[in-house]
Parts: structure tokens; C-alpha cells; sequence
């Protein structure tokens, strides 16, 4: 049984900012690549990670390019839902996104919280689960990140949210690798880190991160990385590899190193301006959702009105369209 997994390509019609190629042009040429890879690899099924698309509702005509490639694929693909794949970061909105209408054509199969898939070949039964992303997954609890029951052989789980192997800055959002040791799934599959990780082996466990397929920013961990894939080989033994994509260029060739400087300017300005406002005790979130989050915990309000009120912010995104 062989798997192929990749992560964050972020479909979307124009280049943005910081890239100095056709960023559609090029996401294309990755995309016939691994089609290619699924039949010369003899891949069984398909694995994505999430942010498929840079936003819930592309256009018609960014999203019928790729199609006929995920089609060509000839295996069926499962996915979980990345934060770019919704609206508001809610899961409930996403029978009104394209992940969710490619869900419903069996073009992909999302996993969603609570499911089991079952797959079974040549004798081996592998057990598939996965977590889409959500406002509080990373609450410092690692629960969403880790499996509690096995039913098969093998046990594989996709996760969308920023798992990482360091511990970053005050305030972030994260779950170190250290919260999931208690896991039962063999091979842990991560998306929405960019930058991805060293893959860690635990005790015959593996967790894994190739970082994304789409590299939208410059920042200097983009320009020093390739993208790549993971090729998952179940034959009474696990064997993972990961193959950089041919078509992929260095990073100095796509991304513009110019506005780096610029960049991390404006970086260190915000970085002394959360320092003044930690320093004058307003530590408050810029996040909308962690600005809710903390008037619920701080007004002892009742969990349901937090509910209503991501409810709305979601609806309020969706009915202000979409980027094209």
C-alpha cells in the first residue's frame, strides 16, 4: 500500500506579492508532477493536507485547471480542510466552500473529526483519521493532534494546524511535538507549517511535516527550502521518503529578495511594538478569534455566545466575497 502526501498549495488566480513568476503557471507545473509521480510511484491514495485553495471560493476558471489534473490522478485523494479552506476559520461553512463542492462530486474525500477510514491491500489494513483546522487546536492540549484508538495495522492521521518542533514566540498559536506523545497513530501528518520540520521518529512512530508545496512569502526560511512530497510505503514494514519536485525552482529564482529587507524591517517594528504593549500590561490578541476567546474567559460570558459570534464573523467574511 503507497501513499502520496503533500500540503498548503494554496490555489489562487495571481501571484502574489513577493513572487517573481506566475505563480498559477508554476502551482500548475507542480500539480502534473505529482500527477505523474502518482503513476510512475504507483501510489494507491492521495493525502492532502489542507489549503488547497488560498481562499474557500475560488473562481471557476482558477480552480477547473487543476481538475483535470487531480482527476488524471486515477486514485482517490483525501484531504483535510485547511484555515484558507473555510470561512472565519469555521468548519461548519465548508458545504459553502470549493473544498466542500469538490467533496460533494467525489473529486476529493474530506476527513472529518471522529472518522475512521478503513483501507485494506495485499493483507495490511492501514486506519486513516484526520483533524481540519480550527480556531482552538492549538489550545496547548494537543488534543485534535493525537489518536486515541487504532483499529488497523497501520494508523495514519493529517492534521491542519501549526504543529512544530521549537517552541516560538509569546503569544503564537502552536503545539510543540512533545503534547502528542501520547498518540497512537504510527505516522502523524502536518500541514499549515510552511517551513515544515525535521521529521521526528519516536519509539517506531513518525511525524512528519515536507512543509508546503506553494512558497507565498519571502521570508528566508522560503528561499532556502524546496518543495517536496512524502511517499508512504506499507509493506510489513513502514518506509517514508521524501522526493523534491523537479519542476520546483530555488527559491532566489521565484522569490524576491528586495522586499526581504523591507520585510524584516517591518518586523522588528512590530516586534518593538508588542513589546511596548506587553510591557504597559495591554497584552491583548490581535486575532479576531483570540480577541473573542479572551472576552469570553475574561467576562465569564457563556461558551455559546462565543460560538454565535465566530458564527457571524464567519458569515460576515462570506458574504463579502472572496478574493479572486
Amino acid at each position: 500500500m503507497r501513499f502520496l502526501f503533500f500540503t498548503d498549495t494554496h490555489i489562487r488566480g495571481n501571484s502574489p506579492a513577493n513572487r517573481k513568476d506566475n505563480f498559477p503557471d508554476t502551482l500548475e507545473k507542480k500539480f502534473n508532477e505529482i500527477a505523474d509521480m502518482v503513476r510512475h510511484e504507483e501510489v494507491d491514495y492521495v493525502l492532502c493536507g489542507g489549503d488547497l485553495f488560498d481562499n474557500p471560493m475560488p473562481t471557476i476558471p482558477v480552480v477547473t485547471r487543476y481538475l483535470g489534473i487531480l482527476r488524471s490522478m486515477d486514485v482517490p485523494i483525501y484531504a483535510v480542510a485547511g484555515n484558507h479552506d473555510m470561512y472565519g476559520h469555521n468548519p461548519e461553512t465548508l458545504d459553502r466552500t470549493m473544498m466542500g463542492f469538490l467533496n460533494s462530486m467525489d473529486i476529493i474525500t474530506l476527513i472529518r473529526p471522529g472518522q475512521k477510514i478503513m483501507l485494506e491491500k495485499d493483507g495490511i489494513r492501514a486506519q486513516l483519521t484526520g483533524q481540519e483546522f480550527t480556531y482552538n487546536l492549538d489550545d496547548g492540549t494537543g488534543e485534535g493532534y493525537i489518536v486515541r484508538e487504532k483499529e488497523a495495522d497501520v494508523a495514519i492521521h493529517m492534521v491542519h494546524g501549526f504543529l512544530t518542533d521549537v517552541r516560538l514566540f509569546e503569544g503564537a498559536r502552536y503545539t510543540t511535538i512533545d503534547r502528542i506523545a501520547e498518540t497512537k497513530a504510527d505516522i502523524t501528518l502536518a500541514g499549515h507549517n510552511h517551513a515544515g520540520f525535521k521529521d521526528v521518529i519516536d519509539g517506531g512512530r513518525y511525524i512528519i511535516n515536507p512543509g508546503g508545496l506553494a512558497r507565498v512569502t519571502n521570508h528566508l526560511s522560503e528561499i532556502q527550502r524546496m518543495p517536496q512530497v512524502v511517499i508512504i510505503e506499507l509493506e510489513g514494514k513502514i518506509t517514508i521518503r521524501k522526493e523534491k519536485l523537479k519542476t520546483a525552482k530555488k527559491g532566489e529564482e521565484v522569490l524576491d529578495r528586495t522586499a526581504l529587507e523591507a520585510t524584516h524591517m517591518h518586523r522588528e517594528k512590530l516586534e518593538e511594538f508588542a513589546r511596548e504593549i506587553r510591557s504597559s500590561g495591554m497584552n491583548r490578541a490581535i486575532n479576531i478569534t483570540d480577541i473573542i476567546n479572551e472576552i469570553v474567559k475574561n467576562q465569564n460570558l457563556n461558551s455559546a455566545i462565543k460560538e454565535e459570534a465566530l458564527r457571524r464573523i464567519a458569515m460576515a467574511q462570506e458574504t463579502g466575497g472572496a478574493d479572486k
